[in-house]
């Protein structure tokens, strides 16, 4: 059974394995077990915002 998950409103994605990454967006969807996630936005003026943080 995959893991899914959704999450509406002001949604943070924070991974802290490699490659350490944030998301940050409107709308997350996805699934756990196959380390998938997509943030999205509506409003074209707000910007999905993607951070790496490389060693």
């Amino acid at each position: 059974m995959a893991q899914t998950i959704e999450a509406h409103g002001n949604v943070i994605y924070e991974q802290n394995r490699d490659p350490k990454l944030n998301l940050t967006g409107e709308k997350a969807v996805g699934t756990l077990v196959d380390n998938n996630i997509v943030v999205t936005n509506s409003d074209r003026q707000e910007r999905v915002v993607t951070e790496i943080f490389p060693e």
